[in-house]
């Protein structure tokens, strides 16, 4: 196992763009209101409440329904923006090292910390909330909500706008400067691009890249120069421009095996040990033996040849054992060969079940999309249990057709609730045949109104009867006619 050298002694800054929809979810998580801040919560109070988080709140919206999107609409309150911009908001998850001790005195220093840096790197009003989970395992980090302001000024007037990715580019041309740019060539590799003068192209290093780097560095040097923590160390630079930040099931799963692989290699220097142990007694042996040898034959002449037969058993044992190790070798890297095929298999059908898993729930959208809403009663009826679906957008399409609500049950699979909610579906289509069906029959046994008359009714065939004409209606009367409507009156009576 490689142990990472700053584990425990580092920070590090992580932010991302939101959209209102990600805001959303991102007020439900913290209310604990979907299924992965339902999972993490694992510390309660005396009450068995999740302990509250600290929280930076300088619009007093309060952690409750709708606070977090009421907290931003008042921050960019009077600002401009960009109505073609999907993103609203960034969200900054500041990790603090580890080491700290946990008190209620770290806790808001981490906070007021995290608030302050942001502020700092990004114009200095960006943040509107701040939260520092206690109900998790880890209490380390903060999450941060912000959305930058700054005045753009022109030679007309000033005004206040929101941007951002204004200040995390200046921060990244300010450390990183300008580099040329490149392209590819028709072989697929990069090159340098140079002008029609044979100067080279510059560009700023102002991807998103370098304003990670960026923050990072600034981060470290926050908590070595303003913090006072003379012990911390960068963070480990990536090796890619992938995301490599892990969520807290998976960052279990790898330190649980990072601890297996550690002590897997504990054992092997063991073993090797104890080898370079027997091999000292084995020279040791040999030399008492050699001893007694050379005393014997002094004695006994013909000894020599009982003592070689003796060597050559105990080498053809010697020989036996080595053989029997080396297959036990082979067949223990045959045995780890299997359970690495076995864990790739399993890797693959977990993704293949996660692709498949996200189809149904795909077809779901749509199908809850199409279906009408339910009546009280019939709501009361169905019961529909639903698990492991972690999706805002679903709860919400819920609530608008009036479905029935979400139970968040560990136990239940999710086949399970996909097979309680095709019978719900079912239900719902069956109402729709009846209704249907009742429009029919209502329609089916309605008579069909006589045709207007005609002053001469022509007769087509001369064989047929004359029919004598209806009567007029009589214009004089005050009586009004009245039309038969078969949505509103349903069928006639006897």
């Amino acid at each position: 196992m490689v142990q990472r050298k700053n584990k425990g002694i580092s920070g590090s800054f992580r932010a991302n763009s939101l959209t209102l929809r990600d805001l959303s979810a991102m007020e439900k998580h913290e209310l604990r209101l979907d299924v992965s801040g339902h999972k993490r919560c694992i510390r309660r109070g005396p009450d068995g409440a999740p302990v509250a988080p600290l929280l930076y709140d300088p619009y007093s919206t309060g952690l409750r329904e709708g606070g977090l999107l009421e907290a931003h609409a008042r921050h960019i309150e009077g600002a401009r923006v960009n109505t073609a911009a999907k993103n609203v908001a960034r969200h900054a998850f500041v990790q603090f090292p580890t080491k700290l001790k946990i008190t209620a005195a770290t806790e808001r220093m981490m906070l007021d910390e995290a608030v302050k840096f942001t502020n700092r790197t990004h114009g200095d009003n960006a943040v509107f909330r701040a939260r520092l989970d206690r109900d998790e395992e880890g209490r380390h980090g903060v999450d941060v909500f912000f959305a930058p302001k700054y005045q753009k000024k022109t030679t007309r007037r000033s005004s206040e706008w929101v941007s951002l990715t204004k200040f995390g580019k200046e921060l990244a041309v300010q450390k990183f400067g300008q580099k040329q740019r490149q392209k590819k060539n028709k072989a697929g590799e990069f090159e340098p691009v140079f002008d029609k003068a044979g100067k080279p192209v510059m560009e700023d290093c102002d991807h998103q890249h370098y304003q990670g780097r960026a923050l990072q560095d600034a981060f470290f040097e926050h908590l070595r120069d303003e913090m006072g923590l003379d012990w911390v160390v960068r963070g480990e630079k990536k090796i890619g421009r992938d995301s490599d930040r892990l969520e807290v099931e998976e960052y279990k799963i790898q330190a649980e095996t990072e601890k297996l692989s550690f002590r897997a290699e504990v054992a092997l220097e063991r073993e090797q040990g104890l080898r370079e142990k027997e091999a000292e007694l084995t020279g040791r042996e040999k030399k008492v033996k050699d001893g007694r040898f050379d005393r014997l034959l002094r004695r006994d002449p013909s000894a020599a040849e009982q003592v070689s037969a003796a060597q050559d058993a105990q080498r053809e044992a010697e020989n036996r054992i080595e053989t029997v190790k080396a297959a036990a070798a082979r067949d223990v890297a045959a045995a780890e060969r299997r359970a690495a095929e076995r864990f790739s298999e399993r890797l693959r059908n977990v993704e293949q079940r996660e692709r498949e898993v996200k189809a149904q729930e795909d077809l779901l959208f749509a199908a809850l999309l199409a279906v009408p809403p339910c009546s009280p009663g019939e709501e009361e009826k169905i019961g529909w249990i639903a698990s492991d679906i972690d999706n805002t957008w679903v709860a919400d399409v819920l609530d608008e057709h009036n479905a029935p609500e979400f139970i968040f049950d560990k136990e239940l699979k999710l086949s399970t609730a996909m097979s309680l909610l095709k019978g719900w579906l079912r239900l719902q289509a069956q109402k729709i045949d009846q209704i249907f069906t009742e429009i029919i029959k209502r329609t089916t046994s309605v008579p069909r109104p006589a045709s207007r008359p005609t002053a001469e009714p022509r007769r087509e065939n001369p064989k047929q009867p004359h029919r004598a004409p209806e009567k007029k209606p009589d214009p004089k009367s005050n009586t009004p006619k009245q039309r038969f409507d078969p949505w509103t009156d349903g069928p006639p009576g006897p």
